[in-house]
């Protein structure tokens, strides 16, 4: 009875540590039976090009889907801004007197900031394409 309880609980562990894909394709524009355009990741799997055949398959319906274009399209950027503080400790101290003037080294306390930023750009894989009438075959042309 002990083994079986075991070998349950392994196997529900075992289960719970693997996570699905789920395929990452949309459409950003639809036009009914005409066409549209599907986004995808720069860097995207075979799952979300299947899923993206998939969309562009339900909006064509019967038509054959055919790519217009496909490409990687710039859709905004991000900015990463670092920025460091640092206190500056007073390090002066007198060296001695010229003509009764102080001679001093070191420097005074303080705080020291340094900032930078890099700015990249946000990008995404896009498909556009065409619902064709003549209807020769239902697969997807590329």
């Amino acid at each position: 009875m002990k083994k079986v309880i075991y070998l349950y609980g392994l196997t529900f562990v075992l289960s719970a540590c693997q996570t699905v894909y789920v395929p990452q394709a949309r459409e950003v524009k639809k036009k009914p039976l005409t066409g549209g355009v599907i986004a995808m990741p720069t860097n995207f799997r075979t799952e979300d090009r299947q899923k993206a055949d998939l969309l562009m398959t339900q909006n064509c319906g019967s038509q054959n889907v055919k790519i217009a274009d496909e490409g990687e399209v710039v859709i905004g950027q991000t900015t990463k801004l670092n920025s460091s503080t640092a206190n500056r400790d007073d390090t002066r101290r007198e060296e001695g007197s010229l003509f009764g003037i102080p001679l001093v080294s070191g420097a005074a306390s303080g705080t020291n900031t340094e900032q930078s930023s890099v700015t990249t750009q946000a990008k995404e894989w896009q498909v556009a394409y065409d619902c064709d009438s003549s209807k020769l075959t239902k697969k997807v042309k590329r």
